[in-house]
């Protein structure tokens, strides 16, 4: 068993990993001064059962992207999965969680569709927001009719869906209503029903880290162990996310 954990404990990597700025529950989220939430429990697990150590570096989500491509950063623990990011990312080889995106509105805004029918035709005379470098599925990405502008991350969102410009907001509900209730708004929003997107995220590495592919390999391999375990059940539970 010592030789083992010597073994262990000689391959350790300490990896920097990057968090948007802003938090985003319930996947991370920092609480009375500790960082919390799913995407941060799933990722200390496996890094712990690989004997790494996890760095975080918080910055505005589209600097994580550049320095993911930059090599700069190592790892991101929440990441959806599209041609453009693979030109620089590596994923493991199956998500880790999943999400969904809402459209919101200012509560009782009116002149708009009554929901949302797996199209954006009917939303096509609306002004769109979503934070700069956020994905919420292909039908938005490729809705080009829509007015979408992109603001700097989810209390931009906020204020400005709010301000009377007749704007439809988009984003992970879970996270704009945290931010919302913080800003005392939270009363004041409208949340689209259904979803506009289910998603799965994924852990991915920068393909300009040493050992990427190393890594990919073995946090894949202990996630496919992990996924099958009570305390993976127990973590989806708490932060209510579907399995």
């Amino acid at each position: 068993m010592a030789l083992l954990l010597a073994a262990v404990v000689s391959r350790a990597d300490v990896l920097r990993v990057g968090l948007g700025d802003l938090d985003y529950p319930p996947f991370y989220f920092t609480k009375q001064g500790e960082l919390q939430g799913a995407a941060i429990e799933v990722a200390e697990a496996l890094a712990g059962q690989l004997g790494h150590q996890l760095n975080y570096e918080r910055l505005p989500f589209v600097r994580v992207q550049r320095h993911l491509a930059s090599g700069d950063l190592d790892m991101v623990v929440l990441y959806f999965r599209t041609p453009e990011r693979e030109e620089s990312a590596l994923y493991l080889q199956q998500p880790h969680l999943q999400e969904s995106s809402f459209m919101v509105v200012k509560k009782g805004l009116q002149g708009i569709p009554a929901g949302y029918r797996g199209s954006f035709l009917e939303w096509r005379d609306q002004r769109f927001l979503s934070v700069r470098g956020y994905y919420h599925g292909e039908t938005f990405r490729q809705a080009l009719f829509l007015d979408k502008q992109l603001v700097i991350n989810e209390q931009e969102l906020i204020r400005r869906t709010l301000s009377g410009g007749r704007f439809v907001g988009v984003g992970n509900r879970a996270a704009l209503q945290y931010h919302a209730e913080r800003m005392g708004v939270a009363d004041q929003l409208q949340y689209i029903e259904p979803a506009i997107d289910r998603g799965d995220d994924y852990i991915a590495f920068s393909r300009k880290t040493p050992k990427a592919e190393q890594y990919v390999a073995e946090f894949s391999e202990a996630l496919r162990s992990f996924k099958r375990s009570r305390r993976y059940a127990e973590i989806i539970r708490r932060y209510g996310l579907d399995h």
